[in-house]
């Protein structure tokens, strides 16, 4: 190695498969990884895992019993470590750069963005799995089950640190987390093999959740992280990563809808003045009537950031696909399927189509739809949306930012992805003409998706769930295609 930046690695494996009579299998690995990432404490990581198999159907005294309908069936466990660097080798010597000349000579001083942790290490994922095989009824039903336990420690945290101290951050190992999850996939195929008209049906299915275990210690239990703060009340997005409960949650104000008038503003019995937005000593930030009712959680008659709760769950807690195919001589009938369930997603399309419509000299302005409840004046009770038109007062209250309940929506969805018709033509035909195969398809795709998300598209969001309309729908297409085999 001859700077920081070339990584070094040598790595040793070993692997033992014993089979007894078909019966039990078990698979030993273990792997001896070196890696200069890995810091001086400890350089090498060992991997070991342990897999273990029982054919079910081999015994004969399950066989005897249920040969009439269970075809195969197998249980499977394993567990294994895998422990990897996550650091770079800044974050362990840290960073020098040139610092301009003493006497003539160049000088080499630390980056001060960084404090160097030679004590950095590793991540380490251990993880548990049971498995469960089956085949039933002469192959008309296949059952594949799957659990697994996976925790995660010694993950990656940065550390901002005081402005006391003469660096920035700090790469600290006290991060952890905890996934979990069953899998479940289903091979139907109700007719009889000897039937003209063939049939299967493939359903899967995963339930995964994740659960924050550790933070550093500084953070006291919770630790508020921004994704893209550029242009933060639409594009960027608050996370709240607390110990006890999912990683990626919204950090998100609490809409109540809107104040019909300003009587419904509450008045703080102290100062005898109205609820205000970010500043409590100047009127300008009073809330109004048709002003979003945001929740005060702390009951200080001012709405800050002081008043976030942790909310939703950006990421989906259950996802799956479903395929049918059907066979019918020289014709085949395939529909292939999707969905997901119990997502949070936030609809910033609606909330960047409100926020330039309530600018009066922008010029990406458009009207809203009439479906959209808007405030009409006082006494409008029944409003879902602040009043867009009063230009020059929200400015000062900002009704229509991205980081509130108000766009949080339900982003589960049922979608119809791909249905693929094919008719291959008879042999002897294809051979009178001197080839092996002719196959004609028609496909469609994206054909329909059923969602109670009332954005553009269910699917076009980032990876934390955030619908920021910055992408093209997602168009249906229809495929012709011709396929010969010479």
């Amino acid at each position: 190695m001859n700077n920081f930046y070339n990584i070094r690695n040598a790595s040793y494996a070993f692997a033992f498969t014993y089979d007894f009579k078909k019966k039990y299998v078990i698979d030993l690995t273990y792997r001896l990884d070196g890696s200069s990432a890995n810091g001086p404490v400890d350089p090498y990581t060992k991997n070991p895992s342990v897999g273990f198999r029982w054919n079910i159907t081999k015994e004969d005294w399950i066989a005897n019993h249920t040969s009439k309908w269970l075809d195969q069936a197998s249980l499977r466990m394993s567990v294994g470590q895998n422990i990897y660097p996550i650091g770079n080798l800044e974050d362990i010597y840290g960073k020098y750069n040139p610092s301009g000349f003493y006497n003539n000579q160049p000088r080499i001083g630390i980056d001060f963005g960084r404090v160097p942790n030679p004590n950095l290490l590793p991540k380490k994922v251990l993880q548990y799995n049971l498995g469960f095989d089956a085949s039933l009824f002469n192959s008309h039903l296949d059952i594949t089950f799957d659990t697994y336990y996976k925790a995660v420690t010694n993950d990656l945290v940065s550390i901002n640190l005081p402005n006391t101290l003469a660096f920035g951050s700090f790469q600290s190992n006290d991060g952890a987390i905890s996934n979990y999850g069953y899998e479940l996939a289903l091979t139907i195929r109700p007719l009889k093999q000897s039937a003209k008209l063939k049939w299967t049906i493939n359903v899967n299915g995963a339930l995964n959740y994740d659960v924050l275990t550790k933070l550093p210690a500084i953070f006291n239990g919770q630790y508020i992280d921004i994704s893209n703060s550029n242009g933060l009340d639409i594009t960027g997005q608050f996370l709240a990563k607390r110990v006890g409960r999912n990683s990626l949650s919204n950090y998100l104000f609490t809409n109540q809808g809107v104040y019909a008038s300003t009587a419904q503003v509450p008045v703080d019995p102290v100062r005898g003045i109205r609820m205000r937005n970010l500043v409590s000593n100047n009127t300008l930030y009073s809330y109004q009537g048709g002003d979003a009712r945001i929740q005060d959680l702390n009951g200080d008659y001012v709405i800050d950031v002081r008043d976030r709760t942790v909310t939703g769950n950006t990421q989906p807690l259950i996802t799956g696909g479903f395929s049918n195919t059907l066979g019918y001589g020289q014709f085949s009938l395939n529909v292939y399927c999707s969905y997901t369930a119990v997502r949070s997603v936030l609809n910033n399309s609606l909330a960047q189509r409100l926020v330039a419509l309530s600018n009066p000299f922008g010029t990406n302005a458009v009207p809203t739809p009439g479906n959209l409840r808007i405030w009409r004046g006082a006494g409008d009770a029944g409003a879902t949306y602040a009043n867009v038109y009063n230009y020059a007062h929200e400015t000062y209250l900002n009704n229509f930012r991205g980081e509130q309940t108000l766009w949080q929506e339900d982003g589960s969805y049922f979608k119809i992805n791909q249905a693929t018709l094919s008719y291959n033509l008879p042999k002897d035909l294809v051979k009178r003409l001197g080839l092996n195969a002719i196959r004609t398809t028609f496909t469609a795709s994206n054909l329909a998706v059923f969602t109670p998300y009332s954005g553009p598209n269910v699917e076009n969001v980032n990876n934390l769930g955030k619908d920021i309309d910055g992408a093209y729908p997602n168009p249906r297409t229809y495929t012709l295609g011709l396929n010969v085999n010479f």
